[in-house]
C-alpha cells in the first residue's frame, strides 16, 4: 500500500541521516487540477503545428517552453489555468515534441466476459 511504502522510505530516510521532499510544491500535486478536462469536439480542426497541454496549473510559460526548448516553440496559447496550445515554429518539431515526450496511456486490462 502507499502508507507502507511511505513508512519505510521515512524509515531508510531516517537511517541514513536524510531528509524526504515530498514534493517540490511541499504539497501533493496529485490530480487536483484547477479547471476540469475539456472533451474534444466532434470534428475539431487539426493544427498541425501546436500540442495541448493539460495539468500545467503550476508550471509558467518559461517552465513550459523550456520543457519543449529542443523543439523550437514559438508560443503558448493559454486555454485557461490547467491548460494551453504550444504552438510550435512548424509541423514537424511538433512531431518530433510528441514523439519525444508523449507516455502512452497504461489501461487496465479489460475484465473477461461473465458467461
Amino acid at each position: 500500500s502507499p502508507e507502507e511504502v511511505l513508512k519505510r522510505m521515512e524509515a531508510r530516510a531516517t537511517k541514513f541521516g536524510l531528509e524526504i521532499e515530498y514534493s517540490p510544491y511541499g504539497e501533493d500535486l496529485g490530480a487536483n487540477f484547477i479547471r476540469p478536462r475539456r472533451e474534444l469536439e466532434e470534428n475539431p480542426d487539426w493544427l498541425n503545428d501546436t500540442l495541448h497541454v493539460y495539468g500545467v496549473d503550476r508550471l509558467s510559460t518559461q517552465e513550459i517552453m523550456q520543457y519543449f526548448e529542443d523543439y523550437s516553440p514559438s508560443y503558448i496559447l493559454w486555454l485557461d489555468d490547467s491548460s494551453g496550445n504550444v504552438v510550435f515554429s512548424d509541423a514537424n518539431n511538433a512531431r518530433r515534441a510528441l514523439y519525444n515526450h508523449a507516455q502512452a496511456i497504461r489501461l487496465p486490462p479489460p475484465k473477461p466476459a461473465e458467461g
